[in-house]
């Protein structure tokens, strides 16, 4: 009996050992990843004007927005990027929760022609895309309950895979969907805070890109 059952036990380390080693393999890289510890040494955007303020501090990517603007950064340093997974972890601190977005950017082309990916701490999130300097919904202002609402912390990832485009919100898939208006482009960040919410403040950290296979 002992012996079958260490036989077992040899036999399902193997298949672990195994499954392991098939993931290690799957080809996925991390091909850029961005902290925000360092706050004198980074390649994103710093700014302070009367409406918004963008700085580093406490290991993350602070904004401060006020109300009616919609504040964004890229980053030129991470390279441009086709098929990805992109995530970040984006804090709302303070604000009104239906006036306040944080949101990632991907496949930017210039100021006129990128998507963004929103998420409300009312609870909702949003796809939409700048073509030509006009904005497009893809996907309109959409509940879901996997995203942590009020103050708090959501965890937010894009895969873009050709022309498909699938959108999470801590793990769990909120919107699956195919558009073709742009094939690559840089990564961004971005915090959007509506009329009558003032001084919102929000924060990014570790952003990172994977390849897709």
């Amino acid at each position: 009996m002992r012996r079958l059952l260490s036989y077992l036990a040899l036999a399902a380390s193997v298949v672990l050992l195994a499954s392991c080693a098939l993931f290690q393999s799957s080809g996925i890289e991390l091909l850029y990843r961005e902290t925000f510890s360092n706050t004198t040494d980074n390649d994103w955007p710093d700014l302070d004007t009367e409406t918004q303020r963008k700085w580093f501090s406490g290991g993350k990517y602070q904004f401060e927005v006020d109300e009616n603007i919609h504040s964004a950064s890229t980053c030129s340093a991470a390279g441009e990027f086709g098929d990805l997974q992109l995530d970040v972890d984006a804090e709302h601190i303070s604000g009104t929760n239906n006036k306040s977005v944080t949101g990632l950017i991907f496949r930017f082309v210039d100021w006129e022609n990128y998507y963004e990916f929103l998420v409300s701490p009312a609870g909702t999130f949003k796809l939409r895309k700048q073509v030509d300097d006009t904005w497009e919904d893809i996907v309109g202002w959409t509940d879901h309950e996997s995203i942590t609402q009020g103050v708090g912390t959501n965890h937010l990832t894009v895969l873009a895979q050709g022309t498909s485009i699938t959108c999470f919100v801590n793990g769990e898939e909120v919107l699956d969907v195919s558009d073709s208006s742009f094939s690559s482009g840089r990564i961004g960040v971005c915090a959007l805070s509506y009329t009558g919410n003032i001084m919102m403040r929000v924060a990014f950290d570790d952003i990172e890109v994977h390849s897709v296979e």
